[in-house]
């Protein structure tokens, strides 16, 4: 099922917990880029504090406990696994695979059920406790997988937002085919080979896949393109921690190294670092 899997280095892990109640807002001097925040009070909960670029603001957020065993990555609509070629670096001590939704689908006929069913199986191949983290598309196909899986924590890139955050479209009615994504979205980045997307798995969307809730940890990334609907509205639904990129496009949250740094700091795999601001 996993099509991409790197192996990294067994190595020691760091945790950036700190201790302490929830403080309020700080401000740096200087010029940055992104920010941690969080949606909810913490209580009792861990504490994040990342070390970021001058100039932002953050939150302490609540985060994992320990870092996973594994990650599994998982792409949007049109794209593939490949995305995530240059993310394993950024993920040292534990194993990191990349599913490829279409893998054995006949696409025209693909549901989203299909897609979290990949997932799902993807995610189970893997050591426990895994980590997801999804790109756009994805997001919602590992929405709908995480009851099933449980697990470690979820990363929320962009993701496409739940019916509790978009609504139903009673009006749209899902039926088979496919369809060009870069004709609906735009042009892809050129490294990037777009491939015909399900018409059906996308109606879906549209109607609206409910998922009131989610059984771990969450972070969700946002950039400057969706900041409130698969930002912070899908944040307040799961009371996810929330790592934001005002100057980031859609495609940049994948592209961008300080995104998948960061992810990898909030995990607790790596220590957070100060970053050249973006």
């Amino acid at each position: 099922m996993v099509v991409l899997a790197w192996r990294n280095r067994p190595g020691r892990a760091h945790n950036p917990e700190v201790a302490g109640s929830n403080p309020a807002p700080a401000t740096l001097k200087g010029s940055g880029n992104g920010s941690f925040f969080c949606s909810v009070p913490l209580g009792r909960g861990k504490l994040f504090a990342q070390l970021l670029p001058a100039g932002t603001r953050f939150l302490p957020a609540m985060r994992p406990e320990k870092p996973p065993a594994s990650l599994l990555l998982v792409h949007g609509a049109g794209s593939g696994p490949e995305i995530y070629a240059a993310w394993p670096p950024a993920f040292p001590s534990i194993d990191v695979r990349a599913v490829d939704l279409h893998l054995g689908l006949e696409i025209s006929q693909a549901s989203h059920a299909d897609y979290a069913e990949r997932v799902a199986a993807a995610g189970q191949e893997l050591e426990a406790p895994v980590s997801l983290c999804a790109w756009s598309m994805g997001g919602l196909a590992v929405l709908q997988a995480a009851a099933r899986i449980r697990p470690h924590s979820v990363v929320l890139i962009e993701s496409s937002p739940p019916a509790e955050v978009q609504g139903f479209g009673s009006v749209v009615a899902p039926k088979p085919g496919s369809f060009d994504p870069e004709e609906l979205y735009g042009s892809f980045p050129a490294n990037v080979a777009a491939r015909p997307e399900s018409s059906l798995a996308r109606a879906e969307r549209k109607r609206g896949i409910s998922v009131p809730s989610l059984p771990c940890p969450s972070l969700v990334v946002s950039g400057r393109e969706f900041p409130e609907e698969r930002g912070r509205r899908v944040a307040r639904l799961y009371g996810s921690a929330e790592l934001r990129y005002p100057k980031f496009s859609h495609w940049d949250l994948i592209h961008e190294r300080r995104v998948r740094e960061d992810i990898a700091a909030w995990l607790g795999i790596t220590r957070p670092t100060k970053l050249p601001s973006a």
